[in-house]
């Protein structure tokens, strides 16, 4: 039994009711969907692949959209999630887009494989599983600038002085 459907035993057993998304078969691989509604407009969204884990996101009917095609929370188990899902469901509460991800993370959620992300690197798969246990930091900024390059993104660097967050320019 895949990771998705064990998250969808632990919520059946929790009581927590689901829908799967129309039209998206259930494959070992992924991606798999999977949509918890409570009360009339509040909703969690689900996305499952093999090589990244849970992606989570909560919303009501009404919010705007945040603009970010990727789920604001990562998951890498079905037990991880469930928990998760099960503290949402019981508090009406918002996923978080703005927690801090671990680098092997972001690869994940990217869709990459540690192969994939050294290539697009340049370097041998072994740096990329160093860096990947490293803490960020105590990176320089070109290392984690190319590590977000290499992802398919863009590093943003802030300062925050007292209640004003500015962008730097790197």
């Amino acid at each position: 039994m895949n990771e998705f459907k064990k998250l969808q035993s632990a919520l059946e057993e929790a009581g927590i009711p689901f829908e799967l998304e129309t039209g998206t078969p259930v494959s070992d691989a992924g991606p798999d969907y999977l949509v918890v509604r409570k009360a009339p407009d509040y909703l969690i969204d689900v996305e499952w692949r093999a090589r990244g884990g849970f992606g989570i996101s909560s919303s009501r009917v009404n919010d705007p959209p945040s603009g970010f095609d990727q789920p604001d929370e990562m998951y890498r188990n079905s037990t991880a999630a469930a928990l998760r899902i099960a503290e949402l469901w019981t508090t009406e509460g918002r996923t978080d887009a703005s927690k801090k991800l671990a680098i092997a993370e972001l690869r994940l959620l990217s869709g990459m494989t540690q192969k994939a992300l050294a290539e697009a690197l340049g370097v041998d798969v072994s740096v990329v599983t160093k860096r990947e246990s490293a803490d960020p930091s105590t990176m320089r900024l070109d290392t984690l600038k190319n590590l977000a390059q290499a992802l398919g993104g863009e590093l943003e660097v802030s300062v925050r002085i007292g209640d004003q967050r500015r962008s730097l320019c790197i």
